[in-house]
Parts: structure tokens; C-alpha cells; sequence
């Protein structure tokens, strides 16, 4: 019986050529964007499995609630609190480790100038993290403060197919290094970045007490290793307890809380990928992206689904006497219902022989767009297996469930009387699935175009300065000495293709977040204003073509702009420039009004207070993403003795390339051979969206897939229906109708359910992108009628346009046949 079954299978398929081709390939495009999202949803799920004990790990993160401005969070936390947490929680911490990353620190090996990100740790780090080591002992890397283990990639860099071990760099151009060991590379599903590791000595940090010691300097990253998991709810409990006990800020004038302040938290290391939500992780994603993507898998294998249930019901007429001879000649039921699913499950397989094919050939591609590795293999992975092999049963059972009971409820006696060889079928089934299939199409094209409506809106955002043709150095706060900075920048300005160089604590878009207490008066009170701030010298305007809306900006001709020494003695004075938000802030009605206004900052504990002059108000400038909200902002004149870490050149446009080497050769020569860090504005402001152009390119990849499986299920019911109807348009043709008429008659069918489709699309597609742009400070404004017009009405046009384009090619051919031919037609 099962080899009458797998032959009567085979005939229908090579019986119906078409509604095999679109059923194996729609299931077969199906299954392979399904598989892709599987490795990919697999791939996100994997991150720091790797490490033996990671449900015991959390990370320590820090959340900064200053008063008069928005929180300001971070993924790291304040140095002190290693102690603390040892102290309060012994009975529940078995480890507390911090890390302290030197980014792009210059190394020296030999006569070679590289750089690196040098990871300074405390003992007991590796009992967090239980890195395998490829040479050497890491135990002795943190025995003192000279030696070194680095990883196996940065140790091939440094020394080649040499050995690393006993070896020394130079960091920084002081810090000699002895390599006393290898450790093998950090898997990369992890959000762990260490190139080289190296003992936190406090000793080493001993001039800047601020790095370590200070409550208010979030500078390293805190690991805690739990004695058992239910040991962080314990301590989350206690955290807030644990800050007013512990926390103290040197602020002058401060009276809250410490715990009304800042707000510690624990975030298991196991979440840190798809859930963390502070800024400063790395290579962490998105469990909304996931939950999207695998949402989306789903809804394209329903949609190949979709057309199996239509076209196995449409084509149900043409097997009728099939399943009433079978029932003749005593098939039961559950025979027949066996027959089909069989038959279902067979096509589903026949798919995933061509949708395995289509995932190798893809999956380069897309592995290079999402910088992944993903690899399908199934023999080697008994759990893909399982998944593959479960797809099939679940893709034929769904799809070919109601078909089978649809054509074995067939009764023999009204199939057979009067040599009949049809029965009706479920045309209105049909219909609704269709509506169901072009829903999904319409509501991810839709959704597509808000996203690159928003990603483009954000990118042409006016940001109120101009980034084009700027380009910027960073990592200037390692020069040793002053004048080194004011070097670089006078050879800089004199290179024939630079129109202007200035220097900034930080650059478009900002990294750094920075604030200053301001006081209304001379007196430290309950008034006050803690305000973020950037240090800027007198040309950070001119160069970003930034232009006063009241008063004035900074002159390097005026002394008393500038921040004031720290040895000054006698009368402290200073001036600021603020942007409208710090006007809005001080309640003032015009930009005008605040002009000349005194305020008073403590720049240093202990010291007198600084007269702060306002001399100028400036726009509100777009220095963080479109997700930021612009806050009040301050700037602070900073003469050549300030420490300013950043450099950006105005270049004149079509003479970048030479400008760029100009600067390297200067760099390399009065920095003593570090590494330069030239970016520009434009590209890193663009960079900020690349996680929302990703998805939103995945998205309409994946609304592609979804409107070629519907449109294959289309073509095939046109096909059908315009065969059903050949005597129909025969007559029709007899009677007078065009070839026109009848192609307009035809196309109209199936553009009822995609018009009936959009009713069920846009609410979806709206509440999901009304949910999505929430993110956004700014964004696009779903609700304007050029918008709603532009993406929900565009998205309706394309499927309309799509299922015109899939049926009237179909309905042209058949409205040209021949009357007499259609007539004579059974």
C-alpha cells in the first residue's frame, strides 16, 4: 500500500507540472529563509555559553540620576565599589573582579608602533573567566604588575609564527611588559573584547586618584561571580541599601540621597547580549530584532503553507473520482487523510533538498552582511537535525491537513452519478488565505518603508552644524605634553588643503558624557544646576560652522574666556557658551536674556568658586543619534595647557586623500610613532544607524520572499481558475467581450482579496511601527498624511501592482484563445 501511495504521489506531481513547480519551490524559498533565520535566531541565543559557569556571572551596571536632567547610564561602574561588594555581600559573591580597558593603547615591539587594547584586571579574574590558555601560564600574569598574557590573534600580530612567551612590548612608551603567556581566542559569540590582559595595579593609576578611588568616575567595567544563581535577587534587593551605606560624592552642595542619585544594578552575563540596555557593551544585539526575524521565518513558512492548502483544495476537483473510486473499494478515512499528509510531507521534502541548496549559496552573502559565521550543518549537528527534520512534519502536516480531510469527506455516490468528475470547492477559503498571504506582504513592505523612512530621516536630519568634509583624530590625550597638541594643530592648519583645525574634548557624535555644577550664585545652596559639558577651544565653531543665535562666541584674544589654570591665585573668572536647551532651563524667554548672566562653578574641591560669564547662546546641535534627546549643554573655552583629546580638520572637498596623508606623516612624527585614529564626522554619524539600515535591509529581503511565495500561489490559481472558466470565456468571446474585457474580468478576481488584504495589513503595520519609532527622541510622523499616504499607500500599490503584474500575463494568453476550442472544452 505505502508503494501505491509513493507511485500515485510521484504521477501527480509529474501529472501537474505547475502546481508542483510552485509548490515545491514556494515551500523550498519558504524553508530556506526559514533555516537562515533559525542559524541566525540559534546564533544570537549562543552568546557566552561558552564559559562553563556563566549563569553564576553578572555584570555590575550604573545608572546616574542627575537632578534637572535625564538619567545617564552606562555599562560599567565606579572603582570603589569592588571593595564595597566584597565587604557587604561575602556570603553571596565568590569573586568580584574589575576590568580597566586601555583602548588603543600605542605598543612598541622592537622597532614596530601598533596599538591594541590593553585589559587591566584584578587577581582572581581568570576564576570569572575561565579562559584555556595556548602557551605559557596565566597564572603569572597577574602575580605582578610587568608581565602579560596575550591573546593567539593579537600574539601572531606582535610577533608572527614566533613565540610570544618571554618576549616584551612598550605601552604607552613607558610600561615595559614581559609575555608570559597565550590564551586562546574569546569565542566570538561574546560580548568580551581582550586582546591582552595585564595586571590593575593601583600603584600603576597612583597621580589619578580619580580612576580608581572615586565614586563619581565610571571607568572600569565590575564582574561578580555568585556563589549560586538565586544569589542575585538577594543582592538586587539590598543594592539600594547598599549605596547609602556605601557611596559618598565629594560634591559641594549635594544633600540627596546616594541612593536617590545613582542606582547600581546586576545584569546575569547570559543576558547581556539581547538584553542589556546601558550604553558601553560590545557586539551586543537585539531581542526585538530576533523576536522580529523569527516572527518573520514564520510568516513566510505559513505563507508557503498558505498556497499548498490552496492549490491542493483548488486542484481537490480533479482528484475526486480518485478518492471516491478509493473509498469503492474500501480505503477508510483515515487512510486516505494518511495518503495525503504522506503526500504533503513528500513535497515538503522534496523542498528541503532544493531550500538546503538555496541556504549554502546565500549564506556566504549573508554572512558577509551580517558579519557573522553561520554554518549549516546537519550531519555534524544533531540539534539542527532534530529542527530540520521537525520543520518537515510541522510544514507537511500544516499544510497538508485540511486538504487531506477536505478530499476524503468526497462521497463516492454524488462524485461518480451521472459521470460526474468534479465537486465544489472551497473558493471562499481561498480567497480568505489569499487576503491572509498578501496581509503579510503588504504589512512588511510597509514596514520596510518606515524604517528606511526613518533611518533616512535621521541620517538628513538638519543637525545644526556641518560634518561633511570634517574629518577627526582622536586619541590625542596620550601625547605626552602640551605642547604637542598645539603643534599638531598649527602644522595642521598650514597644510594646504585644510581650511581649519580645531581641538575639543570629544567630537560629533559624543562618546563622552561629562557634567558640571553650576550655581546661581557665590553661595553653594539647595539651587543648582548640574549641566553637561565640552571643552572646546576658540576655532570648534568656526570649523563646524556653528553661528551664534545671541551674543558672541570664544576669542583667543580674550583671556577671560578661558577655563582658569589650576594654580591660579585671586579672582577666578571664566566664560561659557550654551546652547537654547540651558536657556529653556533657566527659564528664560529669549536667548537674549541670558547674555552676560553669572554663574558660579566649583572647579575643583576645595578651591574658590569660578565667576561664569555667559557670553553666548548657540542652536541646539544634533551631537548624539536621533534616539538622544538634546539636552541643556555647556561649553567651556579651553587654552593650549587643556588636555583636549580630540582634533578636527575642515578639509576642502577633492583633497581628502592628500589631506589624510599629510596628517598621518605629521602624526607619526609628533607622536612619537602611535597609531593614528582618523574618522570622519560623516561616517561615524551614518554609523550610528547601521544596526536599523541592517534590519531594515533584512526586512524588505525577507517582504521579497514573502511576495514571491504569495505571488507563486497567485499565478497558480489563476492558472486554475481561468481553466475552470474556459467555457465561460468562450462564451463571453462569442458574445462580443474583448480581449481586454476579459483580461480586466480575470485580473479583477484576484485583486479583490489584496484591496480586502490592506484593511488587514495597515492597523498591524502601524501599531508595530508606532511601537518601533517610540525608540526615537526624533523621528517621522506616522500620522501626517504624506506619510501615511507615502508608505501605507505605496505598499498597497506595490501588491496591487504585483498581483496584476503575476495575473495578467496568465489571463492575456487565455482571453486570445479561440472560442470554438474553449466551447468543445470538458
Amino acid at each position: 500500500m505505502l508503494r501505491n501511495y509513493l507511485a500515485v504521489a510521484l504521477r501527480n506531481l509529474a501529472a501537474n507540472k505547475v502546481n508542483a513547480a510552485i509548490n515545491i519551490g514556494g515551500l523550498a524559498v519558504g524553508l530556506a529563509a526559514c533555516l537562515v533565520i533559525v542559524l541566525f535566531v540559534r546564533d544570537e541565543l549562543s552568546y557566552e555559553r561558552w564559559l562553563p559557569h556563566a549563569d553564576r556571572v553578572a555584570a555590575v551596571e550604573s545608572t546616574f540620576m542627575v537632578p534637572g536632567r535625564e538619567a545617564i547610564a552606562f555599562a560599567a561602574a565606579p572603582g570603589p565599589m569592588k571593595g564595597a561588594l566584597e565587604k557587604d555581600f561575602s556570603s553571596d559573591l565568590e569573586r568580584v573582579v574589575r576590568i580597566y580597558p586601555d583602548g588603543d593603547a600605542p605598543v612598541r615591539i622592537a622597532d614596530r608602533q601598533l596599538s591594541t587594547t590593553i585589559s587591566y584586571v584584578d587577581p582572581g579574574f581568570f576564576d570569572v573567566f575561565d579562559l584555556p590558555m595556548a602557551a605559557g601560564d596565566r597564572a603569572a600574569a597577574l602575580a605582578n604588575n610587568a608581565s602579560v598574557v596575550l591573546s593567539q590573534t593579537t600574539a601572531r600580530k606582535y610577533f608572527g609564527d614566533q613565540p610570544a612567551v618571554g618576549n616584551t612590548i612598550t605601552v604607552r612608551g613607558k610600561t615595559v611588559l614581559t609575555v608570559v603567556g597565550v590564551f586562546a581566542d574569546i569565542p566570538r559569540n561574546s560580548h568580551l573584547q581582550l586582546d591582552a590582559i595585564a595586571l590593575l595595579d593601583p600603584q600603576r593609576y597612583k597621580d589619578d586618584p580619580q580612576l580608581l578611588e572615586r565614586w563619581t568616575s565610571v571607568n572600569v567595567r565590575i564582574y561578580t561571580l555568585l556563589r549560586s544563581p538565586s544569589a542575585l535577587g538577594r543582592i538586587a534587593a539590598d543594592l539600594p541599601a547598599f549605596i547609602d551605606r556605601n557611596v559618598a560624592f565629594e560634591v559641594p552642595g549635594l544633600t540627596e540621597r546616594p541612593s536617590s542619585l545613582v542606582k547600581f544594578e546586576l545584569r546575569p552575563l547570559l543576558d547581556i547580549h539581547l538584553h542589556a540596555d546601558k550604553p558601553g557593551y560590545a557586539n551586543v544585539g537585539s531581542l526585538t530584532a530576533v523576536l522580529a526575524f523569527a516572527g518573520i521565518a514564520l510568516l513566510i513558512l505559513v505563507i508557503a503553507c498558505i498556497n499548498f492548502v490552496n492549490l491542493a483544495t483548488a486542484r481537490a476537483t480533479m482528484r475526486a473520482r480518485e478518492v471516491a473510486m478509493r473509498k469503492v473499494v474500501g480505503a477508510t478515512r483515515a487512510q486516505l487523510i494518511g495518503q495525503h499528509l504522506g503526500e504533503a510531507v513528500l513535497t515538503a521534502l522534496f523542498a528541503l533538498i532544493f531550500a538546503i541548496a538555496l541556504v549554502e549559496l546565500a549564506l556566504p552573502a549573508f554572512n558577509s552582511f551580517i558579519k557573522k559565521e553561520l554554518r549549516l550543518e546537519l550531519l555534524g549537528d544533531p540539534a539542527m537535525l532534530a529542527i530540520v527534520l521537525g520543520l518537515i512534519v510541522c510544514v507537511g502536516v500544516i499544510g497538508g491537513l485540511y486538504p487531506a480531510i477536505y478530499l476524503s469527506r468526497f462521497r463516492p455516490a454524488s462524485v461518480l452519478r451521472a459521470n460526474k468528475s468534479s465537486a465544489h470547492g472551497s473558493s471562499r477559503l481561498r480567497s480568505a488565505l489569499v487576503v491572509f498571504q498578501f496581509a503579510i506582504s503588504i504589512a512588511l513592505i510597509a514596514c520596510t518603508a518606515t524604517i528606511y523612512g526613518q533611518t533616512l530621516y535621521a541620517r538628513t536630519l538638519d543637525l545644526g552644524f556641518r560634518s561633511e568634509h570634517r574629518l577627526t583624530l582622536k586619541g590625542l590625550g596620550g601625547l605626552a605634553g602640551n605642547e604637542v597638541r598645539a603643534t599638531l594643530k598649527r602644522e595642521l592648519a598650514a597644510l594646504p588643503g585644510v581650511r581649519g583645525v580645531a581641538l575639543s574634548s570629544d567630537s560629533p557624535p559624543l562618546e563622552n558624557n561629562s557634567n558640571t555644577l553650576l550655581y546661581p550664585s557665590a553661595q553653594v545652596g539647595d539651587e543648582k544646576y548640574i549641566v553637561e559639558e565640552i571643552r572646546v577651544d576658540p576655532d570648534f565653531f568656526t570649523v563646524y560652522g556653528v553661528a551664534p543665535v545671541a551674543g558672541r562666541l570664544f576669542s583667543a584674544d580674550r583671556p577671560s574666556d578661558f577655563q582658569p589654570k589650576d594654580d591660579q591665585v585671586g579672582e577666578l573668572r571664566q566664560s561659557i557658551v550654551v546652547n537654547r536647551a540651558f536657556v529653556a532651563k533657566l527659564g528664560a524667554a529669549r536667548p537674549e536674556d541670558v547674555i552676560g548672566k553669572v554663574m558660579w562653578e566649583v572647579n575643583q574641591p576645595g578651591k574658590p568658586m569660578v565667576a561664569t560669564t555667559i557670553i553666548g547662546v548657540v542652536p541646539d546641535l544634533h551631537l548624539r543619534s536621533a534616539r538622544a534627546v538634546i539636552t541643556p549643554l555647556l561649553y567651556f573655552a579651553g587654552g593650549p595647557e587643556h588636555r583636549f583629546d580630540t582634533l578636527t580638520a575642515q578639509v576642502t572637498p577633492g583633497r581628502t586623500r592628500e589631506v589624510v596623508g599629510a596628517i598621518e606623516g605629521i602624526w607619526a612624527r609628533v607622536s612619537g610613532g602611535a597609531p593614528s585614529h582618523i574618522a570622519f564626522v560623516d561616517d561615524d554619524l551614518v554609523k550610528q544607524y547601521e544596526g536599523d539600515a541592517q534590519r531594515g535591509k533584512m526586512f524588505a529581503g525577507f517582504a521579497v520572499f514573502a511576495i514571491l511565495i504569495a505571488c507563486l500561489g497567485l499565478y497558480g490559481l489563476a492558472s486554475f481558475a481561468a481553466q475552470r472558466r474556459t467555457k465561460e470565456i468562450g462564451m463571453r468571446k462569442v458574445l462580443g467581450a474583448s480581449v481586454l474585457d476579459i483580461v480586466r474580468l480575470l485580473v479583477w478576481q484576484f485583486s479583490r482579496p489584496v484591496l480586502l488584504a490592506n484593511l488587514v495589513a495597515w492597523p498591524v503595520a502601524f501599531y508595530v511601527m508606532r511601537r518601533w519609532l517610540a525608540g526615537f527622541r526624533y523621528a517621522i510622523d506616522l500620522t501626517s498624511p504624506p506619510v501615511l499616504a507615502g508608505i501605507f499607500g505605496g505598499a498597497a500599490v506595490l501588491a496591487l501592482v504585483i498581483a496584476w503584474l503575476t495575473t495578467a500575463g496568465h489571463a492575456y494568453r487565455v482571453a486570445r484563445g479561440s472560442p470554438s476550442v474553449a466551447l468543445r472544452a470538458e
